[in-house]
């Protein structure tokens, strides 16, 4: 066949020159290791210098005089082995074939060099065709007008016949395959001619014999090599610069090589086998190094699925191949009945199908498409594989030409669809070859189950089959379609791009099997790359870029709607699709055709299934009984929009074995303020009970819950549904009445989603006997509008049924609890004869267990133990559902006995019994007299002068002073105090200044417990006991008279206080009683002084400087800045303050002398002394509180 790589064309350094160094033969990937040579390109060829060639050499002697000096055919081994080891990675080369470890069997021809005729140009599609056997000319093709060149109108070679041309072979020119130099121009480009394993090529006329095998006529095929773009053009006697020879097939059955094509990354020849040959039997594929004579055969070839088995194995590949841009076969095979993706119905057809080279042998082969026969085109009558001749990459398409029957016509395939089009006027002319310098991208890529959810694919995410991969182009129109193989792999062939040309990839409504049922999976991720790095791959979600390997976000709207198929090559606009529509995409820019991309897409159905033990009549849970599943969207540790609980449950299909308990944990029973395990609790028939389900999640304010009961064994009695409700909250179910049962298995269903637009909209439920569906089926009307997956949660509980149900419960003091030898109750969990449990927190009631009743005729006892130092506080009572009193259970101190009384069964079937216990709480106080600052006066009254107590709101006054009391948590006391009977009489003198209470350790108490202000106590759950200590404190007062201008200032001197308290607390200071105590507080003063004398003023010793407060007991020697003159005022409201001992200087003078106030130095008198308080505001303040009524929380004065 023909055959022409693509390329970019240099004339420069050719092919089979030997290195000038020594080199070390190798089969690593990308060839040989080569050392570097000199790739220049030659601007001349004539003056290229002669190359030496390997083998029996004739010598210059031996050429015709007339014989030109040949180019040079190097190939510029170390940019080719560089881009190789970049760029896409080949298979090594095991074999070799030559007369050196590093060279292959070559020789130059020996022959005449003819004026130009043609000159090829591996940018050109080239046909060469049979006019008769005879003769078989090459032309370019033109695939717009295609009868010009079947008739003729470029020649091209003709005439090549006889013995005196390309030799004496019936069929000449059967094949050709051309090297366009390399991507970069890294090679001289040439082309390779043969034919089906004649040797044309006389020994005279090659400078070395081609290769023999002793045992048969041949080892080996000629290929003539001639360079492109060169004026050596190829005319009826054109001779090749090379002869290039190649191991045949080791086939014995077939053992020639019809197929050819060279791979442009590397400048290998790819040879094939052809007609009469069957896949999986004596068709074979080579790989040859041109350069080192390396090769590698590809042995038998293996299927790659057993459906590749089923459906190409045995069957006769076409004569010819094509290379994609990664290095794989392309063959032509006969193929089967498959429905027709544009019309539906069945039609046998050719598949193309793809083989990719092992290293080792154990080449594998797979289907890539069939070749259909699109509806309203020219068509043409399928036949054997081997009928097609020709086969070449061009323009974006794949075109096949054949020699017999109605493949004399040209036909033209689209690679990425498989539709076919035969190109009109092309049947006049059997085809020997097509070949083209061109190929194509390669897109392929796994669909795999992604078991973390990660995005990416690990070790044991195994692909997926079957699934539909659909690419786009940037109209959204669908340009191909594919099923994942059982391995979960796709592959297309892209045409080659003028440009940017770009795609969109999708996986279309993904599903995966679960228990032999589908179910709707949801994508994990994209993770896209390419070899080279120049056709580039950017995941999409609904049409913003994401990270690779980040899952789908979810429309605005919070759904997740997968759009279905589109119709492969719809025109009319009405299949278009956008990446918007798109959970999850990938943009494909393809820039060349020399690139290889994988796009790997992750799916996943994990998310909830119910796990309830069922029948065929009771809950439904597994994928295979059309279980509930709440597929989730979102990678490994996203947080789902909508759970139960703290935990959500990743399960890959049901239980029926409450497997997934662990993670059930969004729904309680609520009892009060409680909130009880479903699995601990047990519940009596008839009644209804209300469940808290806690939904949490961004989305959880719009879910919708659900909740079903069941019993396990089919038809005890019908399945009851609860009410639902919107979001997070509270739910009831109503327990059937009947039949009677001591106790019973039942399940508990409760479904939460925020997915409203599921199939069946607001009716979408988990019911454990819905026939579902829970989603819309792969490709339904109702995927277009429907979410594909639905968010959420499912959990199921199993649950225990009795006639009637005894629950205890501990209410009161923290610490552990326990009840034994509970008699009349059922021994079968979760019901038990004994229960125990703690309660944390001062003040909670816990209920700690349930238990079925085996009589209600019988009377229930149970045996309670507390901790030490706990009581039990007030009646023990049973409460019904709603927490009312409905009785009372009796309790024998001595043995901790309870007994629930039979009658009570009557009254209710679910009863909760309640013990309220309680730490004592004691509180004592103590009373301290405080001192007076620089007081001269011993006071003679004690501290058991005085009860403190604690008084309720209701008045009732506990004394505390003296022993602990008693006293109830949460009641506010106030602490007071009075004088006892037969207090002595200065006892009047003092005031309460301050109070101060601490917990039994010293420590401080809180702010809720004791405000010192208020002067309460209101105990808490945490207190145990109280101490507080109430002070009080008196004050003295000292008059100083002082007669001016005199040293002695007699008798008749007096200062009287007159209290706001009352006049029981005045006081008045004499000259013969100059000290007293006073009872701190607020005092109207009156001084008096002798007669014959006038009054100057009263003044006051300053306490605030410590300097003049040392003065107190000896104010005669105080200076005069430390007095201050009182006014009318300030006599008027006097304040003596708690704690301190206040000093009043009164000064008189005779009418004649009368001095001004301050005074200054040189007075003598007598010095009368009075014994201050604590402070002064602090004192009014008290006096106020004593002469007013008494309010709560205020301490009150004896």
């Amino acid at each position: 066949m023909l055959l022409i790589a693509a390329g970019g064309f240099l004339a420069g350094s050719g092919l089979f020159a030997l290195p000038a160094v020594a080199e070390t033969h190798g089969s690593d990937v990308g060839g040989p290791v080569l050392p570097a040579e000199d790739a220049s390109p030659t601007a001349d060829a004539a003056s290229t210098p002669t190359v030496e060639t390997p083998g029996e050499q004739t010598g210059p002697s031996a050429c015709p005089a007339e014989a030109p000096t040949l180019p040079s055919l190097e190939l510029s081994r170390a940019s080719s082995a560089a881009r190789t080891g970049q760029c896409l990675a080949q298979v090594p080369l095991d074999k070799h074939f030559g007369p050196t470890p590093t060279t292959p069997y070559v020789g130059d021809y020996i022959g005449a060099q003819r004026s130009a005729n043609i000159v090829l140009d591996p940018s050109k599609l080239y046909a060469s065709t049979l006019t008769s056997y005879s003769t078989t000319p090459v032309a370019e093709v033109d695939v717009t007008n295609v009868p010009g060149f079947f008739t003729g109108g470029v020649p091209g070679i003709t005439g090549l016949t006889g013995s005196g041309s390309w030799g004496g072979g019936a069929e000449m020119l059967s094949t050709m395959a051309m090297d366009g130099g390399g991507h970069q121009g890294e090679r001289t480009g040439r082309s390779y001619f043969w034919d089906w394993g004649y040797d044309p090529i006389a020994a005279d006329q090659v400078s070395i014999p081609r290769p023999t095998d002793p045992t048969s006529a041949s080892v080996a095929i000629s290929i003539s090599v001639v360079l492109n773009n060169s004026d050596r053009a190829l005319t009826t006697n054109t001779k090749p610069e090379r002869i290039l020879f190649v191991p045949l097939p080791t086939s014995a059955a077939y053992r020639y090589w019809s197929g050819g094509e060279v791979d442009q990354q590397t400048g290998r020849l790819y040879l094939s086998g052809g007609e009469d040959s069957t896949i999986g039997g004596t068709f074979r594929l080579m790989i040859f190094d041109p350069v080192t004579g390396d090769y590698a055969e590809s042995g038998v070839l293996q299927p790659k699925t057993a459906a590749d088995q089923a459906r190409f194995g045995g069957t006769m590949p076409a004569s010819d191949m094509a290379i994609d841009g990664e290095g794989s076969f392309y063959i032509v095979s006969d193929g089967y009945s498959t429905p027709n993706p544009g019309t539906g119905a069945n039609q046998t057809t050719k598949w193309l199908v793809k083989v990719e080279p092992r290293t080792g042998g154990g080449w594998v082969y797979s289907g890539v498409t069939p070749l259909w026969v699109r509806a309203g085109t020219s068509t043409y009558t399928p036949v054997y594989g081997a009928d097609i001749w020709g086969m070449a990459f061009w323009g974006g398409k794949l075109y096949l030409g054949g020699a017999w029957g109605d493949l004399f016509s040209m036909t033209e395939v689209d690679p990425m669809t498989g539709w076919t089009r035969r190109l009109p006027g092309s049947a006049t002319s059997h085809i020997f070859d097509l070949a083209s310098a061109e190929s194509v991208a390669v897109l392929n890529g796994t669909i795999f189950q992604d078991v973390d959810r990660n995005g990416v694919r690990d070790a044991g995410d195994v692909g997926v089959a079957d699934q539909l991969v659909q690419v786009y182009d940037a109209s959204g129109t669908v340009r191909g379609e594919q099923r994942t193989n059982a391995s979960g792999e796709y592959s297309f062939l892209m045409p080659t791009p003028s440009g940017t040309t770009s795609y969109t990839v999708r996986v279309v409504q993904p599903q995966l099997s679960v228990g032999g049922a589908k179910v709707n999976a949801a994508q994990t991720g994209v993770v896209g790359s390419s070899l080279c790095g120049q056709n580039t791959v950017q995941p999409q979600s609904y049409g913003v870029d994401v990270a690779e390997g980040t899952a789908p976000t979810r429309l605005a709207s919070g759904s997740y709607v997968d759009q279905p198929r589109q119709v492969l090559g719809a025109t009319d606009g009405s299949q278009t699709l956008s990446p918007s529509q798109m959970p999850m995409s990938a943009r494909y820019d393809v820039v060349t055709a020399q690139d290889v991309t994988t796009i790997d897409v992750g799916i996943s159905a994990a998310g909830s299934w119910g796990d309830a033990g069922n029948s065929a009549t009771t809950f439904n849970t597994q994928a295979a009984q059309n279980g509930p599943r709440h597929v989730q969207v979102g990678n490994a540790g996203d947080e789902p929009p909508v759970r139960l609980g703290s935990q959500m449950g990743w399960y890959t299909d049901g239980r029926t074995d409450n497997g997934h308990a662990a993670t059930d944990d969004g729904v309680t029973v609520v009892r009060g303020s409680e909130r009880l395990p479903v699995e601990s609790w047990i519940f009596a028939l008839g009644n209804s009970y209300t469940f808290d389900a806690a939904v949490q999640g961004d989305r959880a304010a719009l879910a919708t819950v659900r909740a079903w009961l069941s019993n396990r064994n089919a038809n005890t009695f019908p399945t009851t549904t609860s009410a639902s409700r919107s979001g997070p909250g509270q739910l009831t179910v109503a327990v059937p009445a009947t039949p009677a049962v001591t106790l019973n298995d039942a399940f508990l269903r409760v479904g939460a989603t925020s997915t409203s637009n599921a199939i069946g909209g607001a009716s979408y439920n988990d019911a454990p006997t819905a026939a579902g569906p829970y989603a819309p089926a792969w490709g339904s009307a109702a995927s277009r509008t429907s979410d594909w997956v639905v968010d959420g949660e499912v959990e199921d509980y199993r649950v225990r049924l009795a006639s009637a149900v005894l629950h205890v419960q501990v209410e009161g003091a923290p610490g552990a609890y326990s009840f034994t030898g509970i008699s009349n109750v059922s021994s079968v969990a979760p019901s038990a004869t004994a229960s125990s449990g703690t309660v944390a927190a001062d003040g909670a009631a816990v209920t700690f267990s349930s238990h079925a009743i085996t009589s209600t005729a019988s009377a229930t006892g149970l045996t309670f133990s507390a901790p030490a130092g706990v009581e039990v506080r007030g009646a023990i009572d049973l409460l019904d559902l709603g927490g009312a009193v409905v009785g009372s259970a009796t309790y024998d101190t001595a043995t901790g006995r309870i007994t629930v009384p039979s009658s009570l069964w009557s009254l209710r079937n679910d009863l909760t019994l309640r013990v309220r216990t309680e730490y004592p709480i004691t509180l004592e106080a103590t009373k301290e007299l405080g001192a007076i600052a620089n007081g001269t006066t011993s006071p003679t009254t004690p501290s058991s002068a005085w009860e403190i107590t604690a008084v309720d709101p209701d008045g009732t006054a506990t004394v505390i002073s003296g022993s602990p009391q008693r006293i109830e948590r949460g009641v506010v006391y106030t602490i007071e105090e009075r004088l006892v009977a037969g207090a002595p009489a200065d006892a009047g003198t003092y005031v309460p200044t301050d109070l101060v209470c601490a917990d039994g350790d010293g420590g401080e108490l809180s702010a809720g417990v004791f405000d010192p202000v208020a002067g309460t106590i209101t105990p808490d759950p945490a207190t145990r006991a109280i101490s507080c200590v109430l002070t009080n404190t008196a004050a003295e007062v000292t008059i100083v008279p002082v007669l001016a201008g005199s040293a002695s200032p007699g008798t008749g001197w007096g200062l009287d206080l007159a209290a706001d308290a009352g006049s029981e607390h005045d006081v008045s200071l004499t000259d013969a009683s100059a000290t007293l105590r006073a009872r701190p507080g607020t005092f109207a003063a009156t001084a008096s002084v002798p007669a014959g004398t006038s009054l100057v003023g009263v003044e006051r010793l300053d306490l605030s400087d410590p300097t003049c407060a040392a003065f107190a007991t000896a104010p005669l020697t105080a200076t005069a800045d430390c007095w201050t003159t009182l006014t009318a005022a300030q006599l008027a409201a006097l304040v003596v303050t708690p704690g301190e001992h206040e000093v009043f200087r009164v000064v008189a003078a005779a009418p004649a002398e009368m001095p001004s106030l301050p005074l200054t130095g040189g007075l003598g008198s007598w010095v009368f002394v009075a014994v201050g308080g604590v402070g002064l505001a602090a004192a009014a303040g008290l006096l106020l509180a004593r002469r007013s009524p008494r309010r709560r929380g205020t301490p009150a004065s004896s």
